[in-house]
């Protein structure tokens, strides 16, 4: 597995919990989500994928790659490159939840992940 794929993994499987996707497999949502490039977004059922970096970032002198989470301002370091992925769901009381994942992973299968979710009412 290479790193761009370790990396995309990570992002994949933290937004399969941003809400229900219909009559999809997590290897159909995977699929999709791993050919979006920076700035493309797909809809899968009633959720909206944004990918808003891909491997992003560069290594500091210490090798920690300062993450700017561009859909929701957070800065974070991560050991690793990183990608951002915003997803878009709607809730069963009619608003909306709104997922930020910043994350990535090594050769080794280490993952680093940080989120933040906005709902809306």
């Amino acid at each position: 597995m290479n790193a761009m794929t370790c990396s995309m993994h990570l992002v994949v499987l933290a937004s399969l919990s941003a809400g229900p996707v219909a009559a999809q497999s997590s290897e159909d949502l995977q699929k999709a989500i791993l050919g979006l490039s920076p700035g493309m977004s797909t809809k899968i059922g009633d959720s909206t994928f944004t990918m808003r970096q891909k491997l992003a970032g560069t290594p500091d002198a210490n090798g920690w790659y300062t993450a700017r989470s561009i859909g929701a301002g957070f800065v974070v370091q991560l050991p690793v490159p990183f990608s951002e992925l915003t997803s878009k769901s709607p809730t069963t009381d009619g608003s909306a939840v709104e997922s930020h994942t910043v994350g990535g992973g090594n050769r080794d299968g280490a993952r680093f992940m940080v989120n933040e979710h906005d709902h809306d009412t």
